[in-house]
């Protein structure tokens, strides 16, 4: 076994608690947990349990020395530093993020910046599509040996109103749209464009459904209907013939 005491890097006059910071220190820079190599890791372990026990440490030192383990303090300290990992491996930091309905909808990354111990930093998540307002999203050891959990709001949106997974929208046509009937192209939230027929006779504030037009949920096969409110719009300009064209019909 190389030398304990070239293995921790201390003096042979070290005391108790220098051997101690020394382990601690080299254990978490090789943890293999950490990216570190485990066979140093292994020998950092095994010159702590020489240097720690009072009758090994003497044996190593007096090799004529009767020697019987009793490392009980290798097992102390060695209990204290895992312990430390996990603490600090379920630690959380918390933050409630507001996004707008494109982005619940599509999912999609988003550079977000946090307030730590360590001052401000900057990290990078990924949104999952078809989120919720209120959703809770965890992002394990996102911050080196912390978790993120993030509760997501969604900000009201100016041409959706959203009911789950369904979608509605108005789309405003002209009046005479209404009487004649004709096509006119509907903007999904994703992007995409249909074509949605209108009927001649329609009535204004007629809500049309389109199926599975709507938000995709995140899990597959929640995907909602998109709906279609029609508004009426009047043209700027009306012929004098038509206007009393139309008079005559009411009279």
């Amino acid at each position: 076994m190389k030398d304990p005491y070239t293995t921790l890097g201390v003096a042979r006059t070290a005391t108790d608690e220098e051997i101690k910071r020394a382990f601690k220190k080299l254990a978490m820079k090789h943890h293999p947990d950490r990216g570190g190599d485990e066979q140093q890791f292994k020998a950092i372990n095994e010159a702590y349990a020489t240097l720690s026990d009072p009758q090994r440490k003497q044996h190593h030192d007096n090799p004529g020395f009767n020697f019987r383990s009793t490392p009980n303090g290798f097992h102390d300290v060695f209990d204290e530093f895992f312990r430390h990992q996990r603490q600090q491996r379920t630690s959380t930091v918390r933050l409630s993020l507001y996004i707008d309905l494109k982005t619940a909808a599509t999912g999609g990354e988003k550079l977000v910046s946090l307030q730590t111990n360590n001052g401000p930093q900057a990290v990078e998540i990924e949104i999952p599509e078809g989120i919720n307002d209120g959703d809770t999203v965890r992002y394990p050891q996102l911050l080196g040996h912390s978790d993120l959990q993030v509760t997501f709001r969604i900000h009201p949106d100016k041409t959706w109103s959203r009911q789950g997974n369904n979608l509605t929208r108005d789309v405003e046509i002209d009046f005479w749209d209404y009487i004649i009937g004709t096509k006119v192209n509907v903007e999904t939230i994703y992007g995409d464009t249909i074509a949605l027929t209108v009927p001649p006779r329609t009535q204004p504030g007629t809500l049309m459904r389109v199926k599975g037009k709507g938000m995709r949920g995140k899990y597959a096969g929640q995907t909602g209907d998109m709906f279609v409110r029609l508004a009426a719009r009047l043209p700027a300009e009306l012929p004098d013939d038509i206007i009393n064209a139309i008079k005559q019909l009411r009279n």
